[in-house]
């Protein structure tokens, strides 16, 4: 039997021998290589291997694998039963590289086992086993890559596992600037760096250092059309052995059909392969120094491309930070919307009603924006709203009687009823007011003449003008219009005194530098008196004040917007991360800063319009809430000027700006 075993073992190190010819038998038996694509490229293809063999070709190679694989290879040596298969298994990473697990089998079932006197005693195997565990990553525009090795030897009752072994390798891709070169790919690989020692039988062995350099280049013949070939040259150095040099050629149709010519030292090689959706079939022939191998691969591809899921990992983290955004954003609206009401309840409690209805409006506003409960507030603003409407009636009604009392004293009779009348408007149910009516009816009854009331207030009318005292003039007119409204005399007088008015405060208007409130002041009052000169002449010179102020704007057409260098992308790329952690934290302004800069260097970088636009409205409405109006406008206006379509930020800006002139209109009749 040892003699049938001395045979067996015989036979499969010279298949070894065979398939490391002119190396001196030392190489694994593995190193005839795997994948039916390289092998009829005559193994030059390094560069661009296929990722299922990557393992053990070049494992730099997995760093640019997309998608799970798993391949299987088959070939059967010299119209033997030795089998000679590979397994793939490729498995990329989002963040951490590819992984990739080559398996090799080198056996045959079935011996017969026999003793010296040549009877059967039964059968046995002899296998041959290979592992590859392989790791490729992509750093600084290079890929690199490692693969450790071992491999185990079983026959009979005798086997025997190696030390691990590790092969290196690295990758580089250009891109040429030619439409008919389309890129050249260079790979370097050293294999046994750590070298791998298996010892069977008190035999043991150690396999040589050895280093592939390769280049790919991929051309395509036609601007039009969908062919393209692909050339490949690798040189191999085993130590103590002459360097072999080996190339390889694939013309490939429409990516669905190949065929391919390789030369690997003086050995020559052929293959076809079909891809067909996510499955490649590869066939090759290849010539050895006893005879001519068929080798067989079928390959598929399956899951998400590594670019499409960093793409949805991407939109995923950019759809999350929106929904952190929206979602502070809606709790800083809740609490300062809260913290509005308790402010304008306290303003109600101590009587403060113009500031009680400023507050509630805005806080309404906020509610209805951000689509909050808004019952309460509503009924607040109400309430606050009628008592200041009470106020108001009350004051208004004061002022009346106590003019109305005035004017009766200076025995004005025709104001003092006029007064008093609309202090009755304010009040119907006062005795002052009705009494005052009264007494100034019956002092005007006593007036004999008319013609003499009528020129001794026209008289006294004009010389209240002359004196500039048009509210008392007006007042006086009003009164004794109601008594002779049909009197043109007085109607006269009442158009003189209002024009009056009217240039005076456009005099004041245009002193104060407010053209335009003097131009409308001005037209008014020529509707009463039509050309006359001085307003002509007043609206002749704001005019031209303003043809001289206002220049032609020339607008710049805005420069292309260069490509950013490597430098610029990764510092807009900081910029950006720092403003998104910065909001995280509820630092608006410095988020803005940041947000801001990344605009001006590159402006359409990953969204960063959408949420200058967001931290704009965000810190508009946080000004609003103090009461912060004009701070608010400015902040919404920079919102408009990158949006100008954006109708929410718009009705923000009017709403606001009305709320600011109400507010000054308020102000001014509580004076």
């Amino acid at each position: 039997m040892k003699l049938c075993l001395n045979i067996i073992t015989v036979v499969m190190c010279s298949l070894t021998s065979v398939w490391s010819a002119n190396d001196g038998g030392t190489e694994s038996p593995f190193a005839f290589g795997v994948g039916s694509r390289e092998l009829s490229l005559g193994g030059a293809d390094l560069s661009t291997c296929g990722f299922d063999v990557a393992p053990f070709w070049n494992p730099a190679r997995l760093a640019q694998a997309q998608q799970f694989q798993v391949s299987g290879f088959h070939s059967r040596l010299f119209d033997s039963d030795v089998a000679y298969q590979y397994l793939g298994l490729i498995a990329p990473t989002l963040d951490f590289g590819t992984f990739g697990v080559g398996i090799f089998r080198l056996g045959i079932d079935g011996i017969e086992l026999r003793d010296a006197n040549n009877f059967l005693l039964g059968e046995t195997a002899d296998n041959h086993l290979g592992v590859y565990l392989a790791y490729g990553r992509s750093f600084t525009k290079f890929d690199f890559g490692a693969a450790i090795t071992m491999e185990h030897h079983s026959l009979a009752d005798y086997s025997a596992t190696s030390t691990p072994g590790v092969n290196i390798s690295i990758g580089k891709t250009l891109y040429l600037k030619s439409d008919f070169f389309k890129r050249l790919q260079l790979s370097m690989t050293g294999s046994n760096v750590i070298k791998s020692t298996m010892k069977l039988d008190n035999e043991s062995v150690s396999y040589p250092l050895s280093g592939t350099l390769s280049a790919t280049v991929g051309i395509k013949p036609l601007k039009a059309g969908n062919h393209a070939v692909l050339l490949a040259a690798s040189i191999r150095k085993v130590e103590q052995i002459d360097p072999t040099a080996k190339v390889g050629i694939e013309y490939a149709f429409n990516d669905m059909l190949f065929v391919r010519v390789g030369m690997n030292g003086g050995n020559f090689a052929t293959g076809i392969g079909i891809k067909c959706a996510a499955v490649n079939f590869d066939y090759a022939l290849v010539d050895r120094d006893l005879d001519l191998l068929h080798t067989f691969t079928l390959t598929t591809s399956f899951g998400k491309p590594v670019k499409e899921r960093l793409v949805d990992r991407l939109a995923k983290k950019e759809a999350e930070f929106n929904r952190l955004m929206a979602e502070r954003l809606t709790e800083k609206n809740r609490s300062m919307v809260s913290s509005l009401t308790q402010e304008g309840e306290k303003y109600l409690e101590e009587g403060r009603l113009v500031e009680a209805v400023s507050v509630f409006e805005r806080t309404l506003f906020m509610a209805k924006a951000n689509a909050f409960d808004t019952s309460k507030i509503s009924e607040l603003l109400n309430d606050a709203g009628s008592r200041h409407d009470e106020a108001m009636r009350l004051k208004q009604y004061r002022e009346f009687i106590d003019s109305a009392q005035n004017s009766f004293s200076k025995a004005d009779y025709i104001s003092a009823r006029y007064f008093a009348s609309l202090a009755l408007e304010k009040q119907s149910n006062s005795t002052d007011a009705r009494r005052l009516v009264d007494q100034a009816t019956k002092a005007i009854s006593h007036i004999t003449a008319r013609e003499d009331l009528i020129e001794e207030r026209l008289a006294k009318s004009d010389s209240l003008l002359n004196y500039g005292k048009i509210t008392e003039a007006i007042n006086l007119l009003n009164g004794l219009g109601q008594l002779y409204a049909a009197d043109a005399r007085i109607t006269q007088m009442l158009n003189k005194a209002q024009f009056e008015r009217l240039r005076e405060r456009a005099r004041d208007a245009h002193a104060h530098q407010k053209d335009t409130e003097a131009l409308l002041l001005i037209d008014s009052a020529l509707t009463i008196f039509p050309n006359h000169a001085w307003c002509l002449s007043l609206r002749s010179q704001i005019k031209a004040g303003q043809a001289q102020s206002v220049l032609p704007e020339v607008r710049a057409a805005e420069p292309t917007q260069p490509k950013l260098s490597g430098q610029m992308s990764k510092e807009a790329e900081q910029e950006y991360s720092l403003a998104q952690s910065l909001f995280t934290k509820g630092d608006l302004n410095g988020a803005i800063e940041h947000w801001e800069l990344v605009e001006r260097v590159a402006p359409n970088y990953q969204s960063v319009r959408d949420y200058l636009l967001k931290a704009y409205k965000f810190l508009g409405v946080e000004f609003y809430s103090k009461g912060k109006l004009p701070q608010a406008i400015n902040v919404w206006k920079k919102a408009f000027e990158l949006v100008p379509t954006n109708e929410e930020i718009k009705n923000y800006i009017q709403r606001t700006e009305t709320e600011l002139r109400k507010l000054e209109q308020l102000s001014y009749e509580t004076e």
